[in-house]
């Protein structure tokens, strides 16, 4: 049952990856729009799509490679649970900036994030 979640837990990571993506491309007009300084540095190398997509990909070989150890690595128990909790919590982030950037309007999740990056 467990590993069935940490499928699961693997698979909201990449989706909500993907959802945060394709509304920070239908959202951002130009570089300034963003509002996470290192995207914003990252964009202004490699462009907006380039970096988004390039995010999206080193998301993906993340969450393979955490996948791979969490299955074939360990054998503790402590692991696959937080694992899931940690991966069901990067999920719920990325859904609220993907809702955030759908609806145009920031939500509970997103000012709270905004607040921390803008006292970095």
């Amino acid at each position: 049952m467990i590993v069935y979640l940490t499928y699961l837990t693997s698979a909201m990571v990449i989706i909500t990856k993907w959802f945060d993506c394709t509304t920070t491309l239908k959202h951002i007009n130009c570089i300034a729009m963003e509002s996470n300084p290192i995207a914003r540095a990252l964009m202004n190398k490699f462009g907006i799509k380039g970096t988004i997509w390039g995010i999206f990909t080193f998301a993906i070989v993340i969450t393979a490679i955490s996948q791979y150890w969490i299955q074939f690595s360990t054998t503790s128990i402590l692991c696959e649970y937080g694992y899931i909790l940690t991966g069901t919590f990067t999920a719920m982030i990325q859904g609220a900036t993907a809702l955030n950037n759908h609806q145009g309007r920031p939500n509970f999740v997103t000012l709270v994030i905004l607040k921390r990056i803008r006292q970095l």
